[in-house]
């Protein structure tokens, strides 16, 4: 909701010297020179948001009689930017728009699209605009208040769409960047179109970005970026399985046609050994925007080694291995992924009983409760609204999701039910919540309170508080190798202060920061059990970390 009024930011310093000034003091480009800060702050001052003519002359008058002055700026790199500065200024004032844009579709690499170019005057001067690309080249007239547009053809991309961080392997924690000048930008620039404006009689240069520009009825106009696919994409529905060796599980593979296409075959790359996948193999064939869906039976035998399945199909002799997702909000702009197209294997030594019935408690969104069918537990995702007591008694445990308590009203108001459902023999374990927005006084059966503790160091050094608690040993015994080859973190939110009831198991802490002991707790409670984890279980299993998944399985079929 909008806050009128003020609000007071706090802020503590923790380094360096304090300065009433703040930023006061730094000076930009433009302000190293009085002489120039004052032109330019004349121009500003006498701007018109009705009259461009009148600002691009003062611009004219004021400023660029300046730009012949170097000495507020030594450094060539300086004078490049206040160049690039000063054209953007001359375009803008110029009142030219050029804009180039294809339909909504996707586009296939390395063939020819249909383009819109559209270019608009709206000064009140006649004026020229050249075009200088392989597949445009052109000079127009162009009057005042006109609108010329006209269709062209344009060769798309030989890469698919991809932010240019994601197009090389991660290194490390770091992202690799092929061109050290491509550091630091939000987003890369996609195809483009160059042009020029002549103004004052020199040829301003600048580039007219190609995008897709369509009309949505209930929405309006949409303009978002070129979407450049393979003729196919492949998106397995599992991109990371973790499976019981002796094991099988049935899994999905998805094939999107982006053109018209006959007599595909689905391929694989497979490990060497350790890993069988069946499926039906059979020519298909498929009109644009179809999608065909292919059932594979994968099984893991006792040689199993980590590996990958990698899927393609050939057209025309071309390898197509790609999966797409798009990250598609109204809040941020629209982005394309591409992946290969992979399943990542991790044959499991687990010990587990697939009898085991499971009532997922949904919160935020994470993906544990797939990553526990694919082990063989029956898992469902039921609301609790009307929920008995003879009903809970039927699942072994109770498990909720990341931020439940924060995000799931129905779990604050049968929060005595699941506490009865623990008293008489139920285990309920609740995964990290956050102590904002959180809808109870008190999650568990004793008093705990949350903080915002956490270890983001993912081979921070585990400390046993209890190593002979049955969380450890059955039926898992969680070794030391089960600690390694974690993601992104150890857990966050962990419990800052809990009641003598509660048992905590592990200690951790990031480098040079005192150890916290709240990550993992348990506590009998009546003939059951209630434990709290702030163990980030929700990045583990879908990344199929081995000591993760051992470990759930610990916590699920913990008894008294």
């Amino acid at each position: 909701p909008r806050q009128r009024g003020y609000q007071t930011e706090y802020l503590k310093l923790l380094k360096g010297d304090w300065s009433d000034e703040g930023l006061s003091n730094l000076k930009g480009i433009w302000e190293q020179s009085p002489d120039h800060a004052n032109a330019l702050q004349t121009v500003l001052d006498s701007f018109s948001f009705i009259d461009r003519s009148h600002n691009y002359q003062m611009l004219q008058r004021y400023f660029m009689p300046k730009m012949a002055q170097r000495s507020m700026w030594a450094d060539p790199q300086d004078m490049r930017i206040i160049h690039q500065k000063v054209n953007e200024l001359k375009l803008a004032l110029n009142g030219i728009r050029v804009e180039v844009y294809a339909g909504e579709d996707r586009v296939i690499v390395g063939k020819d699209f249909p383009v819109k170019i559209e270019v608009y005057n709206s000064s009140d001067l006649i004026q020229e605009v050249g075009f200088n690309h392989d597949q445009i080249d052109t000079t127009i007239k162009i009057s005042a208040g006109e609108a010329i547009t006209w269709e062209a053809t344009l060769t798309a991309e030989k890469d698919v769409s991809n932010p240019f961080w994601l197009k090389e392997n991660k290194k490390s924690w770091l992202y690799a960047v092929d061109k050290a000048k491509d550091i630091g930008k939000p987003i890369k620039e996609g195809m483009t179109v160059p042009y020029y404006v002549k103004i004052d009689n020199q040829n301003v240069q600048t580039n007219a970005e190609v995008h897709r520009r369509w009309n949505d009825r209930s929405v309006g106009e949409i303009s978002e970026p070129m979407v450049f696919v393979q003729p196919l994409t492949i998106n397995p529905s599992v991109k990371s399985l973790v499976l019981k060796k002796g094991a099988s599980v049935d899994v999905n593979v998805n094939i999107e046609a982006n053109e018209d296409l006959e007599n595909m075959m689905l391929w694989m790359d497979l490990p060497e050994e350790g890993w069988q996948v069946y499926f039906e193999q059979e020519p298909f064939s498929l009109k644009k925007g179809q999608v065909k869906t292919i059932p594979l039976k994968i099984t893991a035998d006792e040689a199993a080694q980590p590996g990958k399945i990698g899927f393609f199909a050939l057209v025309n002799d071309v390898r197509c291995d790609q999966s797409i997702s798009l990250i598609d909000y109204e809040h941020i702009p629209f982005t394309a992924i591409h992946t290969p197209a992979e399943t990542e294997l991790t044959p499991l030594e687990l010990t587990n009983d697939p009898s085991k019935k499971i009532l997922y408690i949904e919160g935020s969104g994470d993906e544990v409760d797939e990553s526990l069918q694919l082990i063989g537990y029956s898992v469902e995702k039921s609301s609790l609204s009307g929920i008995s007591l003879a009903q809970l008694k039927q699942y072994d445990a109770v498990v909720c999701g990341i931020r439940a308590f924060n995000q799931n009203k129905e779990l604050a108001a049968n929060q005595d039910l699941l506490m009865a459902y623990v008293m008489n023999g139920g285990n309920m374990i609740v995964q990290y919540n956050t102590t904002y927005g959180l809808d109870v006084d008190q999650i568990g059966p004793f008093p705990l309170k949350l903080s915002r503790d956490r270890v983001t160091d993912e081979h921070a050094t585990v400390n046993l508080l209890n190593p002979d608690h049955q969380v450890f040993n059955r039926p898992n015994t969680i070794g030391d190798s089960d600690w390694e080859n974690w993601v992104q973190e150890r857990g966050l939110y962990f419990a800052g202060e809990w009641g003598e009831s509660y048992t905590p198991l592990i200690s951790w802490s990031d480098k040079g920061e005192e150890a916290v002991k709240g990550a993992l707790l348990v506590a009998p409670y009546g003939k059951g059990n209630f434990v709290y984890t702030g163990i980030s279980f929700f990045r583990q299993l879908p990344a199929g970390v081995p000591g993760a998944f051992r470990l759930f399985v610990n916590l699920i079929e913990l008894h008294q």
